[in-house]
């Protein structure tokens, strides 16, 4: 892969996960998210647009996500390898949401309030969650000794 200088540094990562590629192909990064990744960390963005800070995110932690092993394979220890449940992602996702929320958010000037990081921290934990549990192998769940795969609710 050759790095084009007119390209932004963000959109160079190629998804290996068929369902984050194409919600990115589907969805792409708005140009102020893109920016404000991108952006060094000595300088700040003139915004107060909490979405660039949730779509920087989204992208970023998808991006981290993608690049985690799967587990079991050559000697991958398990808290190296990308989630293998739900609840393990639910943790994964508030231990690296927290990191990227506050290293783009940090970029923003004037800072925002502690009351919008909340939010947006809440809305980046439920979007991610939604993204990457579309990728995830279905969970099964041990009934009477045998493995049943989930059965959905009718009411």
């Amino acid at each position: 892969m050759s790095l084009d200088p007119t390209q932004p540094k963000t959109m160079q990562y190629q998804f290996q996960t068929p369902v984050l590629q194409a919600h990115f192909q589907k969805s792409p990064n708005p140009d102020g998210a893109i920016r404000l990744i991108d952006q060094p960390e000595d300088e700040f963005v003139e915004t107060e647009e909490e979405m660039n800070v949730i779509a920087g995110a989204l992208y970023i932690l998808a991006v981290k996500w993608d690049k985690l092993p799967e587990a079991g394979k050559s000697g991958i220890k398990d808290e190296d390898a990308r989630p293998k449940n739900r609840e393990a992602l639910r943790k994964w996702i508030i231990q690296q949401g927290n990191i990227v929320i506050d290293q783009l958010a940090n970029k923003v000037e004037p800072p925002f309030a502690a009351w919008s990081i909340d939010q947006i921290q809440k809305d980046v934990r439920a979007m991610v969650e939604e993204l990457i549990l579309k990728a995830m192998p279905v969970e099964t769940k041990v009934v009477d000794g045998s493995k049943k795969p989930p059965v959905a609710s009718t009411k």
